[in-house]
């Protein structure tokens, strides 16, 4: 009888200790958790779309459409080899930026817009009426204007968008318009030197 409360003892202390243990486990996991909700800057992720968000994917997604369409434009109409590489650049970076936007917001209550920016169709449309020379430093300076009103775009939804994907989807496309900013100075400065 004795043995057996013994081990009865025993049963209970290994019971008691995994009951223990077990409750400091789901503590360290829990306190894990929170602390991987956060960022760097200790906010918490938010995976949910406001209106600022769904602002943003909507006038961002016409951008690009918009930056598409004047790269294809560009290939076609640009006689300078450096303005359809740059016209290629542009199509392709846009293209890939807006699948990666298209994925970040499926299944979420947000349109991605088909549709081109107003601004971009009218620089598109007056673009269309030049040729040769005239067209390749036309559509090289209306780059500057319409990257820079992109980065501005992309610098709001950094500052106050809410959705953690958005918002550093917005800081890298925004390193990719940086590059593109570098490039448009590049093939101005040559097409310039080419007509000296």
């Amino acid at each position: 009888m004795k043995k057996l409360t013994v081990l009865n003892r025993a049963t209970s202390q290994i019971k008691r200790k995994a009951r223990i243990s077990g409750m400091l486990l789901l503590s360290a996991f829990a306190v894990a958790g929170f602390t991987a909700c956060e960022n760097e800057d200790d906010e918490p992720i938010v995976d949910t779309i406001n209106e600022q968000d769904r602002n943003f994917a909507i006038a961002v997604s016409q951008s690009f459409n918009g930056q598409i369409a004047l790269g294809q434009l560009a290939s076609v109409k640009g006689q300078d080899d450096s303005v359809q590489e740059y016209a290629t650049m542009i199509s392709e970076d846009h293209g890939e930026a807006m699948i990666e936007l298209t994925g970040i917001v499926d299944g979420k209550d947000v349109e991605i817009s088909g549709e081109v920016l107003p601004e971009i169709q009218s620089e598109i449309d007056r673009l269309s009426e030049l040729s040769d020379e005239e067209f390749d430093m036309e559509f090289i300076n209306s780059q500057q204007e319409i990257n820079d009103n992109l980065r501005s775009a992309l610098a709001n939804e950094v500052d106050n968008g809410e959705n953690y994907l958005l918002k550093s989807f917005a800081s890298k496309v925004d390193d990719v318009i940086k590059k593109h900013n570098t490039e448009a100075d590049l093939v101005e400065a040559e097409i310039k030197i080419e007509d000296i």
